[in-house]
């Protein structure tokens, strides 16, 4: 259901602002603001052009999807006051096109982030293991919209694939201690596996997450927040589709941030 509680008004102007920052060169975003004048070596990894394009892909998936679910819609009906509301909120401004430059764009980046990704250690790995969750979470955004270049989520997937790691029992991305940006890039990683329906390992990554969200939080409280909230995501996903799957596998116990425990599994 529609929910058009925010004047559409100012939803449109914040939008048409937001793709006027679009470069119209590549397709991508850049900081200008907070950090003007800097080189990308010199900014947080969250906010870097890379970076910032796959997040604002992935904050732009809801206007699209909605969007179009409401076109269709009105090509039957509009005689409902809550439809025309909630077309007014989202037909004015089509963010289609700023999405599918967006991608074009992070689609490019993915032989250097390959690079990247197989030549970084100790904290830039973890960087660079966010930076490439990031753009392969929003490039299957992007495919599910239908608005990536053709065959670019299943490259991005693919380099994503051949960065896990594994230790013991568990299955993660970036340097494997307690920083946030390695918990917000395995989360991500996580997320992009459950949407694939990607069974192989995913038990082994959620426990990951689970196991370093406090550690995390603790040790950069600031940063910390954000990979919560992935974490949060991600796990909460994680245990929806497992508890639709029928008990078959062995049993797995997962912290879900609240400190509780779950197991799942047959236990016989």
């Amino acid at each position: 259901m529609l929910f058009p509680a925010v004047d559409h008004r100012l939803l449109n102007r914040s939008l048409t602002w937001l793709l006027a920052h679009q470069s119209a060169t590549d397709g991508s975003f850049q900081e200008s603001y907070l950090f003007g004048g800097r080189r990308d070596g010199h900014v947080p990894v969250e906010f870097q052009k890379v970076s910032l394009t796959a997040h604002i892909v992935l904050s732009l998936e809801e206007f699209v999807g909605r969007r179009a679910s409401i076109m269709e819609l009105t090509s039957s009906l509009i005689s409902s006051l809550l439809l025309h509301l909630s077309l007014q909120m989202y037909q004015s401004v089509d963010c289609s096109r700023a999405v599918r430059q967006a991608c074009a764009y992070l689609s490019s980046q993915l032989p250097s982030l390959h690079h990247l990704s197989t030549t970084s250690s100790s904290h830039s790995s973890s960087e660079s293991a966010l930076r490439l969750s990031l753009v392969v979470r929003a490039l299957q955004v992007g495919s599910r919209l239908k608005l990536a270049p053709a065959n670019a989520a299943e490259t991005a997937f693919e380099i994503l694939a051949r960065q896990q790691l594994e230790k013991g029992e568990f299955v993660f991305w970036g340097d494997g201690g307690c920083d946030p940006l390695s918990l917000r890039a395995t989360a991500l990683a996580l997320l992009v596996y459950l949407d694939r329906g990607e069974r192989i390992s995913t038990d082994r990554v959620a426990s990951w997450v689970s196991e370093k969200s406090f550690a995390a939080a603790a040790a950069a409280p600031n940063e910390g927040l954000c990979a919560i909230v992935d974490a949060w995501e991600a796990l909460l996903d994680w245990d929806r589709r497992k508890g639709g799957e029928e008990a078959a596998t062995a049993p797995t116990t997962v912290r879900i941030l609240c400190g509780d425990s779950v197991e799942r599994g047959t236990g016989s």
